[in-house]
């Protein structure tokens, strides 16, 4: 059974009985399920790939899964814990550690999450150990981010919106962004839009910024052009947790607005809530006015209009000589003149927008308001013009918003390019190294393959011929436990015999020496009747050759013819005498058949006689036995050189593919 590590996605094996393993890949300590449920198992990997792609909604998903088929799995719950506060784990480049971080920020610790409480309460002594050990981490980490996040400015409204496509490009969602930000800003409202929110935070952790965002901002507006958007990891990520904190506090809102696209393809979390479809003649007006409303600002800001009429027409006369000889003192460039008595005017009036802008003039060196149009930073970033944003009469506030808008536009548009740029430079850059590395990896993998190619015929030979080696020793295996459990009934039957032929043994023995003994000594006395009959037969022959000539050839008795009969009778006489040497030499035709005596005395001692036969059987099988063993032994030294051969190449292959790496 098989788990994926937490932490890089390894493959670990799972131990039945363990709680706590260590990834052979990433190195990290972590704990694994207890388990032999396959569906649980297969949940836990399952939420695991959610988790590592930060799709913490539908990991948690998972997990409670999980728990509805086992309550007192504290490995469900601590799943549930890291995806509540968003926990990716990513490789430390200085230790080359997974560490965790954290995108799901809450402002309550993970000590006293009741996910960790009730992990911590079903696990045993070791996993609760790296429970506790882990969470004191993410604490750490979560306690910094809060503390980061408590030194940022509220927010009024947070976008959320994908920034760019898988391609890199800008998505329609971001330009409806800008504009949504571009026209909220200019009423005032503090807006936060990670392209221009962030652009000053490039190489630090987003989360403490975004968490803040989330955590002031009373209202969410969420911008979708494709399902496919709005569904993106990060951005599913802010709205699913602005949703959850709508459900705590009853002040906060969320505004969907989309355009190209059908309003039923938005997520199922917002069903319920109407959205604003920007594709409408009037949509960003209608948009603006509605958030203003929900803000509070039209009020607020009749307010402060009749509060700052009333003050300018009280002490306007007062101040106002001192406010023309600062502007003098401005077009003269004597700016420390200037501040002098803007600093008197705001001692009689502190909240005389004039005497901001005239301050902030003489602080950037300009000496006219049109200057301010040419200036190289936007001007919201100084204190002076919030000051004017606030105590300013409309004329100066829209004349200063025009300028800002001026400032950002141009500013917006130099870094547009810039990015583009860099964008451009960064695809081509990614483009090349990704075309290197596939013409790398095709290159390994070609090398790869023909070190596989040039040892594949020696594995698969040598593999098959140990195979075949094992099948035909397991049929010598196989009648070596026949021959075995034969030589067992034999060895048995022979203790049974073995006391009746100790009995009769010794008269059986004797009995059969005598009649060998006799046989020996008649044997020698055939020999020498069989010698007699043939020199007798060869004798009559030649007698008979040389009479039968003389006695009726006499008148022809030539010497030709004598000698050619003579011979004739010798052989006749000796072949002769041979055959009946043999016939009756035999011992057999003088003193009859020895066989049939020693016949009688194995039928009268039956029992020597299947004792003996045993015996030699039991020798026959312990000597095919040997024979056998002798074949196992020698397959198994083939065997083994086989595999040898075998492993050789493997080892062989690794050392290449390793060299290659």
């Amino acid at each position: 059974m098989f788990f994926y590590c937490k932490m890089c996605g390894g493959e670990l094996e799972v131990n039945q009985d363990a709680t706590v393993g260590q990834c052979q890949y990433c190195g990290t300590k972590q704990t694994i399920p207890k388990t032999d449920n396959e569906k649980i198992m297969n949940l836990f990997n399952r939420a695991n790939h959610y988790r590592m792609k930060n799709d913490f909604d539908n990991a948690m998903n998972s997990y409670e899964n999980i728990l509805n088929e086992d309550s007192k799995n504290a490995e469900a719950y601590w799943g549930l814990c890291l995806c509540r506060y968003g926990i990716e784990y990513v490789k430390d480049p200085l230790t080359e550690k997974m560490i965790p971080t954290c995108h799901r920020t809450q402002l309550e610790s993970i000590i006293e999450d009741e996910d960790f409480i009730s992990a911590c309460e079903n696990a045993d002594s070791v996993a609760r150990s790296t429970y506790e050990q882990e969470a004191k981490h993410i604490d750490k980490i979560q306690k910094k981010i809060l503390q980061i996040s408590s030194k940022e400015e509220d927010y009024d409204v947070f976008i959320c919106y994908k920034e760019a496509d898988n391609m890199g490009e800008r998505t329609p969602d971001s330009v409806i962004g800008q504009d949504i930000y571009d026209a909220l800003t200019e009423k005032g409202i503090r807006v936060f839009f990670a392209r221009i929110s962030l652009e000053d935070k490039v190489g630090t952790a987003y989360e403490p910024y975004i968490f803040a965002a989330l955590q002031s901002a009373p209202i969410m507006i969420t911008i979708g052009t494709k399902p496919e958007y709005m569904e993106a990891v990060w951005v599913k990520n802010e709205w699913s947790r602005f949703l959850a904190m709508m459900k705590k506090d009853s002040k906060k809102t969320i505004i969907p607005v989309y355009k190209f696209m059908n309003p039923y393809d938005m997520p199922e979390g917002f069903a319920r809530i109407q959205a604003v479809n920007m594709e409408k003649i009037g949509a960003m007006q209608d948009l603006v006015h509605g958030i203003e409303k929900i803000l509070g600002k039209d009020k607020n800001r009749i307010v402060e209009k009749v509060v700052r009429v009333d003050e300018n027409a009280n002490s306007a006369s007062k101040y106002a000589p001192l406010l023309e000889r600062a502007w003098i003192f401005l077009e003269d460039k004597n700016w420390n003149k200037a501040r002098e008595y803007v600093e008197r005017v705001l001692d009689m009036n502190p909240k005389c927008g004039e005497a901001y802008l005239i301050k902030m003039l003489a602080g950037m060196s300009l000496n006219n308001r049109n200057a301010l149009k040419n200036w190289s930073h936007p001007l919201d970033g100084y204190d002076e013009y919030k000051k004017i944003m606030k105590y300013g009469d409309d004329e100066l506030k829209n004349e200063l918003m025009q300028y800002n808008k001026i400032i950002v536009d141009r500013q917006r548009k130099k870094e547009q390019e810039l990015n583009e740029k860099r964008m451009r430079e960064e695809r081509e850059l990614y483009e090349r190294k990704k075309r290197e590395e596939e013409e790398r990896k095709a290159r390994l993998e070609k090398k790869r393959q023909e070190i596989y190619a040039k040892y594949d015929d020696t594995i698969q030979s040598n593999r098959k011929k140990a195979q075949d080696l094992e099948n035909e020793k397991h049929e010598i295996v196989e009648k070596i436990i026949a021959l075995n459990a034969n030589k067992i009934q034999i060895s048995d039957r022979k203790k049974e015999l073995e006391k009746q032929y100790n009995e009769v043994a010794g008269i059986y023995n004797s009995a059969m020496k005598k009649i060998e003994t006799k046989k020996d000594r008649r044997e020698g006395v055939g020999d020498i009747i069989s010698l007699g009959i043939w020199g007798i037969t060869a004798l009559a022959g030649l007698v008979l050759g040389i009479a039968v000539p003389v006695i009726y050839f006499p008148n022809n008795s030539s010497g030709i013819a004598v000698i050619s009969f003579l011979l004739l009778s010798l052989i006749v006489g000796v072949v002769g005498g041979f055959l009946l040497s043999m016939r009756f030499g035999d011992i057999k035709f003088f003193f009859g058949d020895y066989s049939q005596a020693k016949e009688k005395v194995k039928k009268k001692y039956p029992v020597v006689v299947e004792y003996q036969n045993i015996c030699e059987e039991e020798e026959n099988i312990t000597k095919e036995i040997d024979d056998l063993k002798k074949s196992e032994q020698q397959y198994n030294t083939n065997i083994k050189g086989y595999l040898q051969a075998v492993t050789s190449a493997q080892n062989s292959i690794k050392k290449q593919i390793a060299a290659l790496k």
